[in-house]
């Protein structure tokens, strides 16, 4: 096992890294796994909602709001109208009216050039 201390404002923390031949993975804890992260993910998003913490929610195959948004990508589509939601890439969140962090998205760009008057 290896073993490091740092510093985090006014307390030490000492960190330990476990050899795996000492502490194997079995194949039960795998199978838990996901079942874990997604009981962690359930009390981070209750503790963000007691601080009214909120996930943007961005209706799909409408206009994003910049706003609220960051556009990572754009794809080539003529189905949808121009900046439309095609995918979310990271999750935003929001305090009241306050962004904390802009959801990060790919939209659709039109490839007609009518559309572009």
């Amino acid at each position: 096992d290896k073993s490091s201390t740092m510093q985090l404002g006014q307390s030490q923390i000492k960190l330990t890294v476990l050899s795996r031949e000492k502490y194997p993975l079995t194949c039960k804890s795998y199978q838990r796994l996901p079942r874990t992260i997604g009981s962690i993910q359930r009390k981070l998003l209750t503790t963000l909602q007691k601080r009214d913490v909120y996930p943007i929610v961005i209706p799909e195959k409408e206009a994003v709001d910049v706003n609220l948004c960051r556009i990572i990508e754009s794809e080539n589509r003529d189905d949808l109208p121009e900046r439309s939601l095609v995918k979310i890439l990271k999750t935003g969140y929001m305090n009241g009216d306050k962004v904390l962090r802009s959801a990060e998205v790919i939209v659709t760009k039109s490839t007609n050039l009518n559309d572009k008057v």
